[in-house]
């Protein structure tokens, strides 16, 4: 999705909760952590990239954990020369697939 202008308010919302939780949850670098740190600000965008994709999978296939989580294993080791952590991306995965699949209670 490259105009986020054509979207539902609904998926708006979807969109906007897939960035916060890769960026608060998911956080294969741990950036988040270092965002009030008097010693290091990193970017909040880090993981920007990846919203779309993402976003565009949960709202134009069935996709399932197993598939999402392995997606996000792969973006971990690929773009980021890190090891992925099956379990973790495993919750997160589940997490933005209900939130998908229940986007009238995304808030």
């Amino acid at each position: 999705m490259s105009k986020s202008h054509n979207l539902t308010p609904q998926h708006k919302k979807l969109l906007q909760a897939v960035d916060e939780i890769l960026f608060w949850k998911w956080d294969p670098i741990g950036v988040s952590s270092l965002i009030d740190s008097e010693v290091l600000y990193w970017p909040r965008g880090e993981y920007a990239s990846y919203v779309g994709p993402i976003f565009s999978k949960l709202i134009a296939s069935d996709i399932t954990v197993e598939e999402l989580a392995n997606h996000l294993g792969q973006i971990t080791i690929k773009q980021m020369g890190l090891s992925a952590v099956p379990e973790h991306d495993k919750q997160i995965a589940e997490m933005l697939i209900m939130l998908a699949n229940n986007g009238d209670k995304v808030s």
